[in-house]
Protein backbone atom coordinates (compact mmCIF):
# COMPACT_ATOMS: atom_id res chain seq x y z
CA UNK A 1 0.00 0.00 0.00
CA UNK A 2 1.47 3.27 -0.87
CA UNK A 3 0.08 5.11 2.94
CA UNK A 4 3.39 5.65 4.94
CA UNK A 5 0.98 4.15 8.05
CA UNK A 6 -0.47 1.27 7.69
CA UNK A 7 -4.48 1.02 7.06
CA UNK A 8 -6.63 -0.64 8.86
CA UNK A 9 -6.95 -3.43 6.42
CA UNK A 10 -3.30 -3.81 6.54
CA UNK A 11 -3.64 -4.44 10.32
CA UNK A 12 -5.77 -6.95 10.29
CA UNK A 13 -4.17 -8.81 8.04
CA UNK A 14 -1.12 -9.08 9.50
CA UNK A 15 -2.80 -10.18 12.80
CA UNK A 16 -4.47 -12.92 10.67
CA UNK A 17 -1.16 -13.81 9.24
CA UNK A 18 0.56 -13.92 12.92
CA UNK A 19 -2.30 -15.57 14.60
CA UNK A 20 -2.93 -18.27 11.85
CA UNK A 21 0.35 -18.62 9.60
CA UNK A 22 3.24 -17.40 12.18
CA UNK A 23 5.95 -18.86 9.71
CA UNK A 24 4.52 -17.79 6.57
CA UNK A 25 1.78 -18.26 4.38
CA UNK A 26 1.32 -21.80 2.72
CA UNK A 27 2.46 -21.72 -0.92
CA UNK A 28 0.76 -23.50 -3.99
CA UNK A 29 0.97 -23.99 -7.66
CA UNK A 30 -2.49 -22.38 -7.70
CA UNK A 31 -2.03 -18.97 -6.91
CA UNK A 32 -5.68 -17.98 -7.47
CA UNK A 33 -7.03 -20.75 -5.42
CA UNK A 34 -4.87 -20.16 -2.55
CA UNK A 35 -5.95 -16.71 -2.45
CA UNK A 36 -9.34 -17.36 -2.52
CA UNK A 37 -9.19 -20.09 0.11
CA UNK A 38 -6.91 -17.41 2.41
CA UNK A 39 -9.77 -14.79 1.49
CA UNK A 40 -12.40 -16.85 2.78
CA UNK A 41 -9.94 -18.31 5.68
CA UNK A 42 -9.25 -14.43 6.78
CA UNK A 43 -13.39 -13.41 6.52
CA UNK A 44 -13.72 -16.25 8.95
CA UNK A 45 -10.98 -15.30 11.21
CA UNK A 46 -12.31 -11.74 11.22
CA UNK A 47 -15.90 -12.77 12.19
CA UNK A 48 -14.58 -15.48 14.89
CA UNK A 49 -12.41 -12.67 16.15
CA UNK A 50 -15.19 -9.83 16.45
CA UNK A 51 -14.00 -7.74 13.84
CA UNK A 52 -16.25 -8.36 11.12
CA UNK A 53 -17.43 -4.21 11.68
CA UNK A 54 -13.52 -3.54 11.58
CA UNK A 55 -12.97 -5.65 8.13
CA UNK A 56 -15.73 -3.70 6.81
CA UNK A 57 -14.85 -0.15 7.62
CA UNK A 58 -10.78 -1.49 6.46
CA UNK A 59 -12.30 -2.73 3.12
CA UNK A 60 -14.15 0.95 2.38
CA UNK A 61 -11.76 2.56 3.97
CA UNK A 62 -8.89 0.63 1.07
CA UNK A 63 -11.21 1.30 -1.52
CA UNK A 64 -11.18 4.94 -0.73
CA UNK A 65 -7.31 5.06 -0.72
CA UNK A 66 -7.33 3.34 -4.44
CA UNK A 67 -9.94 5.15 -5.89
CA UNK A 68 -7.62 8.40 -3.92
CA UNK A 69 -4.49 7.24 -5.95
CA UNK A 70 -6.40 6.49 -9.03
CA UNK A 71 -8.05 10.25 -8.73
CA UNK A 72 -4.57 11.18 -8.25
CA UNK A 73 -3.19 9.71 -11.69
CA UNK A 74 -5.85 10.96 -13.48
CA UNK A 75 -4.90 14.44 -12.36
CA UNK A 76 -0.97 13.99 -12.99
CA UNK A 77 -2.14 12.87 -16.76
CA UNK A 78 -4.29 15.81 -16.78
CA UNK A 79 -0.96 18.29 -15.84
CA UNK A 80 1.16 16.66 -18.28
CA UNK A 81 -1.38 17.85 -20.92
CA UNK A 82 -1.65 21.25 -19.63
CA UNK A 83 -5.34 20.77 -18.48
CA UNK A 84 -4.64 20.79 -14.98
CA UNK A 85 -2.08 21.92 -11.96
CA UNK A 86 -2.02 21.61 -8.36
CA UNK A 87 -0.15 23.74 -5.76
CA UNK A 88 1.52 21.97 -2.45
CA UNK A 89 -0.32 23.46 0.93
CA UNK A 90 1.37 22.98 4.03
CA UNK A 91 -0.88 21.77 7.21
CA UNK A 92 -0.93 21.74 10.77
CA UNK A 93 0.50 18.55 11.66
CA UNK A 94 3.38 19.21 9.26
CA UNK A 95 2.41 17.10 6.37
CA UNK A 96 2.36 18.59 2.87
CA UNK A 97 -1.33 18.37 0.47
CA UNK A 98 -1.70 18.40 -3.23
CA UNK A 99 -4.57 20.53 -4.28
CA UNK A 100 -5.67 19.87 -8.13
CA UNK A 101 -7.48 22.63 -10.13
CA UNK A 102 -8.95 22.12 -13.90
CA UNK A 103 -7.49 24.40 -16.25
CA UNK A 104 -8.49 26.16 -19.42
CA UNK A 105 -6.17 26.68 -22.42
CA UNK A 106 -8.75 29.10 -23.48
CA UNK A 107 -8.56 32.57 -22.80
CA UNK A 108 -11.92 34.42 -22.45
CA UNK A 109 -12.63 36.05 -25.69
CA UNK A 110 -12.68 40.38 -25.26
CA UNK A 111 -16.32 41.30 -24.65
CA UNK A 112 -17.30 43.48 -28.26
CA UNK A 113 -18.00 46.83 -27.44
CA UNK A 114 -21.81 47.56 -27.89
CA UNK A 115 -21.79 50.69 -29.90
CA UNK A 116 -24.95 52.60 -29.51
CA UNK A 117 -25.96 55.01 -32.36
CA UNK A 118 -27.81 58.50 -31.66
CA UNK A 119 -31.03 58.43 -33.77
CA UNK A 120 -31.56 62.29 -32.93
Amino acid sequence: MSQHAKTKLQRLLDAFRHSRYPDGYLSSRNEDALTKRLMSEFRDWCKRQGFATALEEAEEEAALLEAAEELEGAFAELAAEGKARSICVPKADGTIERRWSLTSKEKASPKKRVETQDNN
